[in-house]
């Protein structure tokens, strides 16, 4: 299988999951799902349609090809403009389903665009960062490039170190699925850890990837690992995407993110035509997200030209190895 498929795959994998679970975010029936209720079926969003996860990572993907490289200025204005003006909405409509530190951050930047050293980063630690990654990971060529991308792009919302680790982590699973390796060394990177939080977060994850772990993941919120921890699970105990992302909306909780974050890792992994046609032919504008899969993909490189965080230099002095 050609990489450009499996980048197709992480981009419709990542709308497809967020469309199949926007219906049920928060909202679970006491006797449970079955699988004739995951479909593309209208509900509180129109069949097709996604959400805050999928306009992110349309953002995201944007700034990218627009400026050959990334630029955490153009990344946060495209942020800004779908918050509130309706960029890379389904509808074109100012944003109404915006995560609180997304916002936050959001607004924060139109009033002190750079971050200092002397900002201390905080407790808080949502999936927001993870949901949106698939583009930063595409345009990458090496694991350790596709880390560091993944760490600045989470720092513009999430401004943790348990997301920035939990970023660095999924980067370099998708960079191995991506790569058409095996499952079982999709998930191997202990031995590139980037510290203990990177290790610890990694043990945390690997340790509820079996299925005995299924009903400790039921109802999770939006805390990152949690987050990942599902995404894995789902990943690692089902032999197709349908299966995984059906079983991952079924744990309830942030379905929506929870399974845009497996549909990156499992699109990438089974490929474009991996996921069912009928899903992909009601998914909203299905032809345009593959169209910047194969831009992304075909990028000859992604150099940081800009961050706005002054421990990378606000950019001068970040490097790729």
């Amino acid at each position: 299988m050609k990489k450009i498929e499996r980048a197709e795959g992480a981009m419709v994998g990542l709308a497809v999951g967020d469309a199949l679970g926007a219906n049920w975010e928060f909202w679970f029936p006491p006797e449970g799902l079955s699988d004739s209720q995951i479909e593309m079926l209208d509900g509180p969003y129109p069949a097709g349609a996604w959400t805050d996860d999928t306009s992110m990572a349309l953002c995201l993907a944007d700034s990218l090809i627009s400026c050959s490289g990334y630029d955490s200025y153009d990344v946060m204005e495209r942020y800004w403009r779908w918050v509130f003006e309706g960029y890379r909405a389904y509808d074109a409509k100012p944003a109404a389903d915006v995560g609180g530190q997304t916002r936050e951050a959001i607004e924060e930047y139109m009033l002190r665009p750079e971050v200092y050293g002397m900002d201390f980063r905080g407790e808080r630690a949502g999936n927001g960062a993870l949901m949106r990654l698939a583009p930063a990971v595409i345009v990458a060529k090496t694991v350790s490039e596709a880390m560091l991308l993944a760490r600045i792009s989470a720092r513009e919302t999430h401004f943790s170190e348990v997301v920035e680790a939990s970023a660095e982590i999924f980067a370099a699973m998708l960079f191995r699925a991506l790569s058409g390796l095996p499952k079982e060394e999709v998930v191997k990177i202990a031995e590139l850890s980037t510290g203990q939080v990177f290790s610890e977060v990694l043990t945390e994850v690997i340790m509820s990837s079996s299925l005995e772990y299924r009903e400790d993941l039921r109802f999770l919120g939006g805390y990152t690992v949690d987050a990942l921890k599902i995404a894995v699970w789902g990943f690692m105990n089902f032999p197709d995407f349908e299966t995984g992302v059906k079983e991952v909306i079924k744990l309830g909780g942030d379905t929506d993110t929870n399974a845009a974050i497996y549909g990156q890792l499992a699109g990438a992994y089974y490929g474009l035509s991996g996921i069912p046609l009928r899903w992909r032919e009601r998914l909203l504008m299905n032809e345009e997200i593959c169209g910047l899969a194969d831009k992304l993909a075909e990028m000859p490189s992604c150099p940081i030209k800009r961050t706005r965080f002054e421990e990378d230099g606000f950019g001068k002095n970040v490097h790729i190895v």
